[in-house]
């Protein structure tokens, strides 16, 4: 799956956890649909005039969220975890450079002002910044596995989005989110 395509026509809105499609991915597939109907019926139909065109859209768009937001399955197994660990490269923004370990790995943000909430973080491993091992596994990272990335921090309003894609990976996000 091209998460480049995917991020450029789908975005994470607020206090929504799922992938959305863009205004201008929309007006996009609207215009397809149009173009779609003029080629075989050289018919010029505009979706907003026509029920059935419409639905169509609307299933299309149901569809295509519902692939956004459910890739291939994203966790493996590696010889000598206990757990199996799970890609995240779906959350993680297109360049996640970090200016210190201050700010939230998913959105960039600057948490310094957050010491009052709660914090969180993820443990990347296996030589991949977009990749978090499972709790369990933490101390064979830290004492076996030379890809060892170090820990994250996860700001607020991310766990809830992190949680809700680890849920759809079919692990339990409390088991790969730690807090402290």
């Amino acid at each position: 799956m091209n998460l480049d395509k995917i991020f450029e026509n789908f975005e994470y809105y607020e206090d929504h956890n799922d992938l959305s499609m863009t205004s201008d991915a929309y007006a996009e597939l609207t215009d397809d649909i149009e173009e779609l109907v003029k080629k075989f019926t050289g018919k010029e139909i505009m979706c907003p005039e026509s029920d059935s065109l419409s639905r169509i859209r609307e299933l299309l768009l149901d569809k295509l969220e519902e692939l956004a937001n459910n890739p291939a399955p994203a966790t493996k197994e590696i010889f000598g975890f206990a757990q199996p660990v799970v890609e995240i490269s779906p959350m993680l923004p297109k360049l996640a450079f970090h200016d210190s370990n201050d700010q939230c790995i998913l959105c960039n943000k600057d948490l310094q002002n957050a010491s009052d909430q709660e914090s969180f973080y993820i443990h990347s491993c296996d030589g991949q910044i977009d990749t978090i091992c499972h709790e369990e596994d933490d101390e064979h990272v830290e004492n076996y596995d030379f890809g060892n990335m170090g820990h994250w921090k996860v700001g607020p309003e991310c766990v809830k989005k992190l949680s809700g894609y680890l849920e759809r990976q079919d692990v339990n996000p409390s088991h790969y989110i730690r807090k402290g």
